[in-house]
């Protein structure tokens, strides 16, 4: 392996990582793929403390890396642990899971390197309330919000804004076995609102409803910006929330951002100390930009294969030499 190193911390199905290494060699790049739950049957680790502290990576593949060695880590989408087949016991199998949680955790926090993006600042990013209150404080337009679980705050705040949607604050899915339940963004109608009681169980994310003229995935990898316009309107299904048409072809085309939209993107990004993350964001039929959310680790091979855009050369670019 070369000097310097992009560590990638993923699972075995990530069709992201699959698409970029091969990129990542081709532009003269190492890297090192330590998928989470093939530790610790397949990867070994260690973390050594005496007059400092030194680490050790080494993989199945004969791959050994020191910690010295990684200039860049690319935090995209780590699973827990699977213990050894041999292993029958539940007990023990939750205990060797925990206890590989917990050194993996402890040791990302070892590497001194670029990080796209450290866990700490990926789950501080990815409060929705903390993204709404930066993104306001920016300049950044936002829809008038409520989380709570109290059924008279909602009323209240449909009596105030009319037309309000309702979504989840973190999770989209449930997945019990082999079956699963998604929540999307839906508005509320006189319909619902018997079942509003319900959210005494659980808290909710209300907002005002905003008319959409399009809907826009801003990617910001290191410096730059890819924007493209999606094209949700055309469709019922993805009218409301456009991850109902996720498996659908949703039209899109490449967006060049207004200079205030571009700073601010960018602004909010670094405000969390991220080097990537993508936003969703409404265009309005008057032309106003309404920022939703940030996704900081979300998905972006859709848009480059989409629009042709040079996003993944982009990235790699980012991870090698952190000159994006």
């Amino acid at each position: 392996m070369n000097k310097n190193v992009v560590l990638i911390v993923t699972n075995r199905d990530d069709p992201h990582v699959d698409y970029l290494t091969p990129i990542i060699k081709a532009k003269g790049g190492d890297f090192f793929r330590f998928n989470t739950e093939d530790f610790p049957v397949s990867i070994d680790a260690s973390i050594t403390i005496e007059q400092g502290i030194k680490g050790v990576l080494s993989n199945s593949q004969g791959q050994r890396l020191t910690l010295d060695r990684i200039t860049s880590v690319w935090y995209r989408r780590p699973v827990d642990a699977r213990p050894d087949e041999k292993i029958k016991d539940e007990t023990f199998k939750d205990f060797i899971i925990r206890e590989s949680r917990e050194f993996t955790e402890s040791l990302w926090f070892q590497i001194d390197a670029q990080w796209v993006n450290h866990p700490y600042d990926l789950r501080r990013a990815s409060r929705k309330i903390q993204q709404l209150r930066i993104a306001k404080q920016i300049g950044w337009e936002i829809p008038p919000t409520l989380v709570t679980n109290d059924v008279r705050e909602v009323l209240l705040f449909i009596e105030r804004h009319g037309e309000v949607v309702v979504k989840t604050l973190y999770s989209q899915f449930i997945v019990s076995g082999e079956k699963s339940r998604s929540f999307f963004t839906h508005v509320l109608t006189p319909a619902n609102y018997p079942n509003l009681s319900d959210i005494k169980l659980c808290p909710c994310v209300f907002q005002k409803a905003v008319r959409k003229a399009t809907e826009l995935r801003i990617t910001v990898i290191g410096e730059k910006i890819f924007a493209v316009a999606l094209d949700t309107q055309i469709s019922e299904k993805t009218k409301e929330d456009w991850r109902r048409g996720v498996g659908d072809r949703i039209p899109c085309k490449k967006i060049e951002l207004p200079t205030d939209i571009a700073k601010r993107s960018l602004a909010l990004v670094r405000s969390f100390n991220l080097r990537f993350s993508s936003m969703d964001v409404i265009l309005t039929p008057e032309g106003r930009y309404v920022f939703l959310d940030l996704n900081p680790n979300g998905q972006w091979i859709w848009v480059a294969l989409e629009t042709g855009m040079p996003m993944a050369e982009c990235f790699a670019e980012l991870l090698i030499d952190h000159s994006i």
